[in-house]
């Protein structure tokens, strides 16, 4: 039985995660869906403060993004996902798009490990590889967003980079992690989806995948 592929772009605060998964949504007629729109007012609001999120906070607000990215793929469940879409897609989507930090392998490890056994779901990272100055730019241009500046430092000190291959220097103490993509991405939004895209096409001739 085919996978219905769930691509969760992930990285940073100013990575780009919502503007190049909403534009990678659009491109592939997948649904979309912003991670931080299920965050919990209390997560919003420490953050908001300059606060960093511990492990306690992240991982039942990890839980709320896998059951919703599940239950819409899964038959005969029902969900209340908010969703960026046009009405076509919304009936059996062949895939959908997350936009979610999963700064760290264990993060990653739990959304793509726990995902229900009679789910057709098939998790993959694409990990917007950005430089910190280039981050630093974004951050300082950014308006109205409720993680500031500072936030951004906190995040980089805990990012653990997917390992991909065995070139990785730390490929000794860590296993390589399966099923992710690294797009540099500190190009315009448009390159950085026609390199997603590319990816993906190349997918599709190794991976049992439903597109």
């Amino acid at each position: 039985m085919a996978h219905i592929p769930v691509f969760i772009v992930m990285g940073p605060s100013a990575s780009g995660k919502t503007s190049i998964g909403t534009l990678l949504a659009q491109k592939l007629g997948f649904p979309f869906l912003d991670g931080d729109d299920l965050q919990p007012k209390s997560n919003i609001e420490k953050m908001s403060s300059g606060q960093p999120l511990t492990d306690d906070e992240r991982f039942p607000w990890l839980q709320v993004v896998l059951d919703t990215f599940t239950q819409w793929i899964t038959p005969n469940t029902t969900t209340t996902m908010k969703i960026n879409t046009d009405s076509s897609s919304l009936a059996s989507p062949k895939g959908i798009i997350v936009a979610c930090s999963a700064l760290k392998r264990s993060y990653r490890d739990f959304l793509r490990n726990n995902v229900p056994p009679n789910s057709r779901a098939q998790v993959w990272f694409v990990y917007l590889k950005t430089s910190r100055q280039e981050l630093e730019k974004r951050v300082r241009e950014r308006k109205g967003h409720f993680m500031k500046a500072g936030m951004l430092q906190s995040q980089l000190a805990i990012l653990e980079p997917p390992i991909i291959n065995s070139s990785s220097p730390n490929d000794s103490k860590e296993e390589l992690e399966e099923r992710v993509l690294v797009v540099e991405a500190n190009k315009s939004q448009e390159e950085v989806v026609q390199e997603i895209l590319r990816n993906i096409e190349n997918l599709l001739a190794t991976q049992n995948l439903m597109l």
